[in-house]
């Protein structure tokens, strides 16, 4: 399949996926109160690569960076449902006679997940956080280069499950700091070759991030 036409595959995926994510937030709920959260955060990525040939092949795993745009609709205090946009750089390293290949992925992904928040003080709250992740291929890239021939055997589009965990400090009644760490692991092999290798995901994020929060309990 020509590349441009694996390009609009793809975005129409996007569209498909951002409207109903969109439906699914906007959908009326009956509570006393509304709130949302807007924010915005960012860190490293750390990427790898498993799969029962990632394995026999022996990769190793390369850093990268994470930035997220994250948007909550609170359904109670301690109960809220995430999504939005996020940058990710994934991919991972082979040595290959005395060589060392550096293979780099850049995916915009969207994440949709449940969030359950504790208080740990007036201030300090506890989130966790979890859910799948549709993520999309915008580059391939091999020792800082783009490469065709890696982007003609990667599939344009990763189905993952994410994990995390943090704490949100409140600076103010309408300004919060977050800071914590996301697991991502791939459910599907992202090898897009005859041969149908077993190439999956997996990131491991720390992140830092402040939120503005429109509306309260």
């Amino acid at each position: 399949m020509a590349l441009g036409t694996r390009t609009n595959i793809g975005l129409a995926r996007l569209t498909w996926v951002l409207f109903l994510v969109a439906a699914w937030i906007s959908q009326p709920m009956i509570v006393r109160a509304q709130r949302w959260d807007i924010g915005a955060r960012g860190g490293i990525a750390i990427s790898g690569l498993y799969g029962t040939d990632a394995d026999s092949v022996g990769t190793d795993r390369r850093t990268g960076i994470k930035t997220a745009f994250r948007v909550s609709r609170w359904i109670s205090k301690n109960a809220a449902i995430q999504s939005g946009i996020d940058f990710i750089v994934r991919g991972g390293r082979e040595k290959t006679l005395g060589t060392t290949v550096t293979a780099r992925i850049d995916y915009l992904a969207i994440p949709v997940t449940g969030i359950f928040s504790r208080p740990l003080s007036d201030r300090l709250r506890a989130t966790i956080a979890a859910g799948p992740v549709f993520a999309f291929k915008t580059a391939a890239r091999v020792n800082g280069l783009a490469s065709p021939a890696l982007d003609k055997i990667t599939s344009g589009f990763d189905f993952l499950g994410m994990i995390g965990t943090g704490v949100q400090w409140a600076m103010s009644p309408a300004w919060n700091v977050s800071t914590g760490v996301e697991y991502e692991v791939g459910f599907i092999s992202i090898h897009h070759g005859h041969n149908s290798l077993d190439f999956r995901n997996y990131t491991f994020s720390i992140l830092v991030g402040i939120e503005r929060k429109i509306g309260y309990w």
